[in-house]
């Protein structure tokens, strides 16, 4: 990182903030404080089950998850994720993993930060470094995630080659991309398509380019409809119901209308940038709106190879580009057109502002918005540098105000819910951390860059040491469910891996991920099984069928689908009866994991320390 304690961040090209290297630390310690470590929660229940699988394919292969096509399939992560948690332990392997993640996602970020606003505040920089970066629909991916896997590490992989392909290093570029691909296929394809649009773009007009694009996706289609491969209206209702966001039946207006606008802010920016920047946003911005319709075709021609695909994940890397190209514009603009910067900058708390999806409409004013901006700036760019800046401004500051609000709802929400008496999956400063602290970073940069020179480098360093503190204190922000998911060691569960036998599946109700780790058998369904919907129409049959099967046991883990059930929701007490029926409808079922109190458990209850719950084991033979 030597270009970078090099260079000096400022607050306006004649003013320098502290010292580079304070500079550094300060960076370094907002994206500590912005991207907690979170544990085995979301998808990294699937990929550390991944490695689980590799070191003990006896036992793990019996679990239908892995026993179609799966995620596993299509990249080598689980295989890694294996290797270094049999030297490791799982724990530790997962912990590291995510450490280097994290460090390689700083360093690129820092990186294209520099590259494209060398003259970016330290505030900006700040901003960026602690923004989600929500992708899908609903939000439930985003960009450098507070978990492992194989995403985040492909992703600052995939921007490592696009940068090298942006400064000329053809080779290293095509080797990043190349060992992105491998660790997870369908994060790196949009980083090959972006690298081919900027390097036709070198030769060719953006008319001819997007015609190619057009006439690759009309070629897809063909080959998709001669494909036989097809998605029939029982797998496609099984898709809709548990990953909805996947397939564009299942896309939100909000959440379309925010994609339309990431797009809109790429396009707008690339008009102020410098030439080769501007080539990168504007192939990020085709390559996102491609996948988009590409999307829209698969479903369209209920083509299976397509749909798994998944092409509209290229919204990715339009959603990290947006906020920097929009800020690089920002510092591109001449300092006295500040009415135009001023409304170039609004569109950036109102992207953070607007990734409270479970609200509707903020997605559609902040498109709204982009249009009135794009509007201006390609029509009559006069205007855009004309007038005054207080109608930016009230806008931004009224979108604040509405956007605030939801989140605080949220997290009031949040709050109640955490103190119902279960363990949730999210711990409530974590969310608040991950909503806000981008405005507390940029704020607590701009106040201490402030003043003269050596003021200010006192005030950093006063900072970064009341900031290494706090990191200490919430950068492993795994919530109980998290950090008892492993439960090694415990005496009631150690018990229980001595009575189950190893090819035994068990069924833990409450959606409880103790089956993998804890106990180390096959687990008979879960609401996290169900992400292999997407990739195989019997996983799909089967984790519904089971599911039905589970029912009477648990209406939590009956619920086909990822929208939220409530904790506060009280389960019915479970009884013989339903203990009974569900044992009798699937033989395959052969133990249960219950917080009721029934006839002919097995060995010592386990009291699960966080919600106090008692889970006791139970064998289907007695029942049956």
């Amino acid at each position: 990182m030597s270009w970078f304690y090099r260079g000096r961040f400022s607050r306006a090209p004649h003013v320098t903030t502290a010292l580079p290297f304070v500079s550094a630390l300060f960076l370094a310690l907002v994206w500590a404080l912005s991207h907690p470590y979170e544990g085995l929660i979301h998808d990294a229940i699937l990929y550390a089950g991944q490695a689980l699988r590799h070191l003990r394919p006896d036992v793990f292969g019996a679990d239908f998850f892995f026993g179609n096509t799966s995620q596993d399939d299509y990249t080598v992560f689980g295989r890694g994720y294996a290797f270094v948690a049999g030297r490791l332990g799982l724990a530790f392997a997962g912990a590291s993993l995510f450490a280097l993640a994290q460090i390689g996602w700083l360093a690129v970020s820092l990186a294209w930060i520099r590259t494209s606003a060398p003259h970016l505040a330290l505030a900006g920089v700040a901003c960026l470094l602690a923004l989600r970066y929500p992708y899908a629909v609903d939000g439930r991916l985003e960009v450098a995630e507070s978990f492992t896997t194989a995403r985040l590490l492909a992703e600052p992989i995939a921007l490592f080659g696009l940068l090298c392909a942006l400064r000329g290093r053809h080779v290293a570029a095509i080797g990043a991309i190349a060992v992105a691909f491998v660790v997870h296929p369908l994060v790196a394809l949009p980083a090959v398509a972006v690298a081919v649009a900027v390097r036709l773009s070198r030769n060719f007009s953006w008319r001819t380019i997007v015609a190619v694009a057009c006439s690759v996706i009309a070629l897809c289609g063909i080959v998709a409809a001669v494909l036989p491969e097809r998605v029939d209206d029982a797998w496609l209702q099984l898709i809709e119901m548990r990953s909805g966001f996947a397939v564009p039946s299942g896309w939100t207006l909000d959440g379309v209308a925010r994609w339309a606008a990431v797009i809109l802010m790429l396009l707008i920016s690339a008009s102020f940038v410098s030439d080769g920047f501007a080539r990168m946003l504007r192939a990020v911005a085709l390559v996102a709106a491609a996948g988009v319709a590409l999307s829209v075709l698969a479903q369209l021609l209920r083509s299976a190879p397509l749909m798994q695909l998944q092409a509209w994940r290229a919204m990715w890397l339009a959603t990290w580009f947006a906020p920097l190209a929009v800020l690089s514009a920002v510092v591109s603009i001449p300092a006295k057109e500040r009415a135009l910067r001023l409304r170039m900058l609004a569109i950036v708390p109102a992207f953070a502002l607007a990734q409270f999806s479970w609200l509707p409409g903020l997605g559609l004013v902040v498109f709204l918005y982009s249009v009135v901006l794009g509007s201006v700036v390609f029509l009559r760019p006069d205007l855009a540098r004309q007038g005054r800046s207080g109608p930016a401004l009230a806008a931004c500051v009224a979108f604040a105000g509405l956007a605030s609000i939801a989140g605080g709802r949220e997290l009031a929400a949040f709050a109640s819910v955490a103190g119902a008496g279960d363990p949730p999956d999210r711990l409530l400063l974590t969310l608040a951390i991950r909503h806000y602290g981008w405005l507390a970073a940029a704020g607590l940069a701009w106040l201490a860059c402030r003043g003269a020179t050596a003021t200010a480098r006192t005030r950093l360093v006063t900072l970064c040491i009341l900031l290494a503190g706090l990191s200490v204190a919430v950068v492993d922000a795994r919530p109980p469910v998290a950090r008892n998911a492993q439960l090694l060691g415990v005496a009631a569960i150690e018990a229980w891996r001595r009575i189950v036998p190893e090819a035994a599946q068990v069924f833990w109700s409450d959606r409880q991920r103790y089956v993998w780790f804890g106990l180390g058998r096959a687990s008979y369904v879960s609401s996290v099984q169900g992400a292999g919907v997407v990739f195989d129409r019997a996983t799909a049959l089967e984790a519904y069928r089971r599911r039905s099967v589970i029912e009477p046991l648990s209406l939590r883990d009956g619920a086909f689908t990822h929208a939220p059930v409530p904790w506060t929701v009280a389960e019915p007490r479970h009884g013989v009866d339903d203990l009974a029926r569900a044992c009798s409808a699937d033989r395959r079922l052969d133990f249960v994991v219950l917080d009721a109190d029934l006839p002919a458990s097995i060995g010592e209850p386990y009291v699960e320390p966080f919600s106090g719950r008692a889970y006791r084991l139970y064998a289907c033979a007695n029942y049956r």
